[in-house]
């Protein structure tokens, strides 16, 4: 293992932890550079890149999963959603007291609690993992099992 690839593999962690302050453009880099290196170095380094790699994509699907979330908070196509549910069935949440703009407000309510609680549980994760991480590479050991060189 040189130190050009261990000095890699950190660049990697530290990148994927400050691209949670920057919307996420160092982690793009991070991830090139594990995906480059991730296949001719170490078998210890192989697991921080394959590491850094799964960092990288569970932080990108809750953003993506907030960002869903988010538009669907609108209330306007959950709403409509709800509208063709009542004609198919032909019941209508009216009788129950629910008002249409009642519906959009709790439909944009529950989602926007889901697109905050994805953010910052894919931003604790980034930060966690990314520290992990590194201080089990500054300890020379793996993550996870080492491939067979």
């Amino acid at each position: 293992m040189t130190q050009f690839d261990r000095l890699v593999a950190f660049i990697g962690y530290v990148l994927l932890f400050l691209g949670v302050f920057t919307f996420g453009v160092p982690s793009v880099v991070a991830l090139a550079l594990a995906l480059a290196h991730g296949h001719d170095s170490h078998p210890v380094l192989r697991t921080h890149y394959r590491h850094q790699v799964r960092i990288f994509w569970m932080g990108a699907f809750c953003i993506i999963g907030a960002v869903i979330a988010g538009f669907a908070g609108s209330g306007v196509w959950l709403a409509a959603a709800v509208g063709w549910a009542e004609r198919m069935s032909g019941v209508s949440t009216e009788t129950l007291g629910v008002t249409r703009a009642g519906q959009q407000a709790w439909i944009g309510g529950i989602m926007l609690a889901t697109s905050v609680t994805l953010v910052l549980f894919g931003a604790a994760w980034t930060l966690l993992q990314s520290l992990f991480g590194f201080l089990r590479l500054a300890g020379n050991r793996p993550i996870g099992h080492t491939p067979v060189a």
